[in-house]
Formats: C-alpha cells, structure tokens, sequence
C-alpha cells in the first residue's frame, strides 16, 4: 500500500484520505563474494544473517513496499483506497462520498455516492476501494465530492483530488504485406518502453468480418518458448489473413479494416495488463475491372513437352461482359500459347465474383524460370482490349 496523500481541510469535519493499492516487489540484495582463505572471508562464514546475500541471484526473500506512486500505464488496472473520517468531536448526518475520474477527454463516474449514509460517528471512518481499468493517455485526477449534514442542520460540501500520468506500456508498429495470392500478411513488431520487465500472455489478432486469420507464432521453436520480455526488448509476430471474397473485397470500405490486435501482459508481481489497438487499416489494391489467375498448373513442366494450364477470370466490375480470347506469343519469351485465338468465352455476369475457368495448353521452349504473358481478352461490348502480361511464374526442367 502506498503512503496516503492526506487531504485533511481544518475547515470541515471530515478529511479525505487516498491511497494508490500496489502490490509489494523482492528486496534487492547485492551478493557478498569473499575469499576464505582471506581473513575478511572467515570472518563473514561466521555470519548467519547475510546468508541471503551468498546467493547468485540478486532478490531476497523479503518483501518491500512501495514508498512512492510508481509508474502508471496504459492498460493497466488502477486500484486505490479512500478512507473519509470523522474528525470532529461530534456526529454528522447524510454522509455521500462520490468519486470520478477526470482525463483529457472524458469523465467516469467511479461511484455515485448513493443512497447517502444516515450518520458518521466521531473518530469512525468510511472505506472505500475502487479499481478502474486505464484506458487513456495523459494527465488523469482522481476527485472525491464529499457532502454531509452537521447536528444543527448546516449543509456542507468539499472535494480532494489526486493527480497522475499515464504513459503507454508498448510500442506497437504494423506493416502489410501483399504477395501475388490473395492472402495477406500482417507484421507487428511490440516493443516493452516500459523501465520493467514483462512477460507476455498473448498477443492475438481479431480479424474484422471480412478475413479469415492463421496465427503464425504458435510453433514450438517462436521465441525458444520464452515470453519474457526486458525492457526496451522487441518482438515480432506474423499473422495470415485471408479474405472471405478476395474478388469483392477491393469494392467494400470495409474490405480496408484488417482487424485489431488483442495484447495481454504481466508485470514483476503479477499485475495483468491489457491493450487493444484500434482498427488497423490495410491498403487495398484495385485489380481493375477483370483479374486472371492460375487455377491449375502441373507440378512439374518440362521443356518442349506441352503442359496443360488453367485460368481463372474473374469479373470485378459491375457491369456484364462479353470476352473473347487472344493469345500473343512473343519471340523473348520461351512460353507459346498453344490453339485457336480469338475464342469468344461468352457473357461474364456483373454478379461480384463471377468468373469463367478456361483451360488453355503451352509448351516451353527451353528451361528456367519464366514470366506467363501474352494472354489478351477482348470486351465486344465496349471494344476494350486488356492485355494480362505478368500473371504468374513459371519453372520449367529440361527433358
């Protein structure tokens, strides 16, 4: 328990007393090394009491508690006690105690301080323990109204407060990575700012309704199982997310909210420690109004034997579409469309993901790593030619 801050008022009969609750920590002890051989050294064997102090680890099994308000952070459950006294020779009446929390940008009602209490007897006090969950950064005060009614009928009123800072506990930092699938993956890297250590509950991501979500710090070598974190120490968690409808989530604002992080920690003693970070937002790309991407490819693709190949059209505009297919074989490029160009595909419904499978053969004229290209459709309706020339890689073996 932390020494109170009086708020004692000689012109009332009550005084307000509030304490900050703080769990004790481990007295530090700084091991004693000596030599016995040297005379120093003898002399300290003789000596039962510093037995704590031989040992390597620097904490005793002493408890000290805290002689000042401490550290305050984010997320953090803050408890604290009121004692309000009676410090008069003489009884008072209709005794209401309420408290609030004022911040930068809001005010929480603690407790309300009803009904009042019918009579406080000289030298008696009420107690009162209350915890607030920290959800704001900066300056908070803790004020305490207190009310009451003297034996001749006086009504009197009177308020203490109490300041304190809060700071942020972790330093969070995302970044999104978009590869040529339709997964996305998140990189949070949380830092401990904190001057103590912490060990790290979770650290979960909620995706919004739009993702699915793969955690991908579950395997049993992350960290070498260790959750301790010292501080100014940084982690690094990787998550997938994978969209519901990858071909409409480019038209949707919501498609732009990934989720939030959900991070729960504990300090020295135990204290638990929570912190959500608000909507993380991710940069969505807009495909254009048709998206093609491979459906199916063989495993292994081995040069100047041809290879079957699948494709995926999809509409993403919302308009209807009537395609044709042409291919364009390219003399820098070893991949050759095989067959009929200038196929007519039919309608494509304006339906959000509506798409056609087309199956196509190709055939490579040498080995290595090349670019699929050269594949055209053609909007009859508009007229519009659009022209897909890096859809994916791929490796082809010699023979």
């Amino acid at each position: 328990m932390m020494p109170p801050e009086t708020a004692s008022n000689r012109d009332h009969y009550l005084s307000v007393k509030m304490h900050r609750l703080s769990k004790p920590s481990f007295v530090q002890c700084h091991p004693i090394k000596s030599d016995l051989r040297d005379s120093p050294g003898m002399a300290l064997e003789d000596i039962r009491d510093i037995t704590e102090c031989e040992k390597p680890l620097a904490t005793s099994q002493m408890m000290l508690l805290p002689t000042v308000l401490g550290s305050v952070y984010l997320g953090e459950t803050y408890s604290f006690y009121v004692t309000v006294t009676n410090d008069s020779h003489q009884k008072v009446k209709d005794v209401s105690v309420k408290i609030d929390l004022q911040t930068t940008s809001t005010t929480h009602l603690l407790n309300s301080g009803n009904p009042p209490l019918e009579s406080l007897e000289a030298d008696t006090s009420i107690d009162i323990v209350l915890n607030h969950e920290i959800k704001d950064i900066g300056a908070h005060n803790i004020v305490v109204h207190v009310s009451y009614v003297t034996l001749t009928g006086e009504k009197n009123k009177f308020k203490k407060n109490q300041k304190f800072q809060v700071a942020k506990p972790l330093d969070v930092k995302t970044t999104f990575f978009n590869p040529l699938t339709n997964d996305i993956y998140l990189q949070a890297q949380i830092q401990n700012i904190t001057s103590v250590p912490m060990v790290m509950e979770s650290v979960l991501f909620e995706p919004s309704s739009q993702y699915k979500v793969t955690d991908m710090n579950n395997a049993s070598y992350s960290f070498d199982g260790v959750s301790y974190m010292n501080p100014r120490d940084m982690r690094q968690y990787i998550y997938k997310l994978t969209p519901e409808n990858p071909n409409a989530i480019h038209r949707s604002v919501e498609g732009q909210v990934a989720g939030k992080l959900d991070i729960t920690w504990r300090t020295q003693m135990g204290e638990r420690g929570r912190l959500q970070t608000s909507n993380l937002l991710r940069r969505v790309l807009n495909p254009g109004e048709i998206r093609v991407t491979v459906e199916k490819l063989p495993h292994v693709i081995q040069s100047e034997i041809p290879f079957p190949i699948t494709l995926n059209i999809i509409n993403c505009s919302d308009r209807l579409l009537q395609l044709q297919v042409h291919f364009q074989n390219l003399e820098a490029n070893p991949l050759r469309w095989l067959g009929v160009s200038g196929r007519s595909l039919g309608s494509l419904d304006s339906k959000t993901g509506a798409s056609i499978k087309f199956d196509a053969m190709m055939v490579a004229s040498y080995p290595g790593s090349h670019i699929l290209s050269g594949f055209k459709l053609f909007d009859s309706f508009l007229r519009k030619t659009y022209d897909f020339n890096n859809i994916t890689t791929v490796y082809v073996t010699s023979q």
